[in-house]
């Protein structure tokens, strides 16, 4: 007899049993061992039709559905990834209570989780270099309180939102909506395994699942349900974003949305929110107005204003000092900055290379360039 745990785990592989499902038969039968002496008429009580109960009762008995249990814990004895079931002391409790809960999560990184106020952001994968200017600030300032941000590993917002925790040595949390075996988005091979280093890959599905966009919904309630709110940057009107946040409503999370340009439409989703009694959010003192300041400060925080008006540092040549007041006005691409400096492109990159080494400018995700006084 498998132990009860390996049996959890098991389960997991098995097509369209989710959460909700397997906690039905679990109620029924009272362990997953006894899952697997249902007969295909009591699985079809897991709301599926006999002919998917027929199928999840020949997979009990198919050896090499179990073999690739055994692969992978073996996978897991040799530190690949690491496993964590609502059998264990350290799944989240966090994610307990919640509906649809997964009762199996794949790790890879630092684990448990750390114990200090977690906040999710997200938002739309195409980001104007607004949202990426404040999804970069609310993040170095929520990090300089010692907060956990939680995302989806997803381009746009996702990636600024991890890249600037980590960067500002923080602890950030990716919940994936493919297996840990699969890097997606492929360009975010280099991020995937500094989280994984430094802070914690989270994922649902087995190992080797590839990414499929059925997952992607799903995973948002894992990011809502780890966080205290959700943080949406620019979301447009079908913007998964939008999911999270529902998600985060129906779990009792804060949700706090950023206004941005009517103009623009990465800010529908945002407005909408707001009309539907999300808390405006312009500075992170509209988070403490909620939840109180934080009583963790690593280093001392910085200011609270998304401001961008900045005094120009001392010590800088002519042309550097063209480069940083054009950066002034908020983040811009290297094309953009060539139009407005009237540089060759050679001699600004340069001497952008020059600004960075001196701590005065940085690069952002999507090849964004700004000021680095925060």
């Amino acid at each position: 007899m498998r132990p009860e745990r390996d049996v959890w785990i098991f389960l997991n592989y098995l097509p369209q049993l989710g959460p909700i499902r397997f906690h039905r038969l679990l109620e029924l039968a009272g362990s997953a061992q006894a899952i697997l002496t249902l007969p295909p008429p009591a699985l079809t009580q897991a709301d599926v039709s006999l002919e998917l109960a027929q199928v999840w009762h020949q997979a009990f008995h198919q050896k090499t559905h179990w073999e690739h249990l055994d692969q992978e814990l073996r996978s897991i004895a040799e530190g690949r990834f690491n496993v964590v079931t609502e059998l264990d002391e350290d799944y989240p409790s966090a994610l307990r209570h919640i509906e649809g809960r997964p009762y199996v999560l794949y790790y890879q990184g630092r684990w448990p989780i750390p114990l200090k106020p977690t906040i999710g952001i997200v938002g739309t994968r195409r980001p104007t270099p607004y949202g990426i200017a404040v999804a970069d600030r609310l993040t170095h300032q929520l990090v300089q309180r010692g907060m956990v941000t939680v995302s989806g590993l997803a381009s746009g917002i996702d990636t600024c939102v991890h890249t600037t925790t980590l960067e500002n040595n923080g602890f950030t949390v990716a919940v994936m909506g493919n297996g840990l075996g699969h890097t997606y988005p492929r360009h975010n091979a280099r991020l995937q395994k500094e989280i994984a280093e430094r802070g914690v890959l989270l994922s649902e599905f087995p190992y080797n699942t590839e990414p499929n966009a059925t997952h992607f919904p799903r995973r948002n309630r894992i990011i809502s349900g780890l966080s205290q709110g959700i943080v949406v940057v620019e979301a447009g009107e079908k913007s998964g974003a939008l999911i999270t946040a529902r998600f985060a409503a129906e779990q009792g999370r804060d949700v706090f949305a950023v206004p941005g340009s009517v103009f623009h439409g990465t800010s529908i989703g945002c407005h909408r929110l707001i009309k539907e009694g999300a808390k405006l959010i312009h500075t992170v003192e509209d988070i403490w107005d909620e939840w109180g300041e934080p009583e963790i400060q690593i280093p001392p925080a910085a200011p609270a204003e998304l401001t961008l008006e900045i005094k120009v540092p001392e010590g800088l040549s002519e042309l550097e000092t063209q480069i940083f007041d054009v950066l002034k006005g908020g983040p811009l691409d290297i094309e953009t900055m060539v139009l407005k400096t009237d540089r060759p492109l050679p001699q600004l990159m340069d001497q952008l290379l020059s600004l960075e080494l001196k701590g005065v400018v940085r690069r952002l995700p999507g090849s964004l360039y700004v000021t680095q006084s925060r």
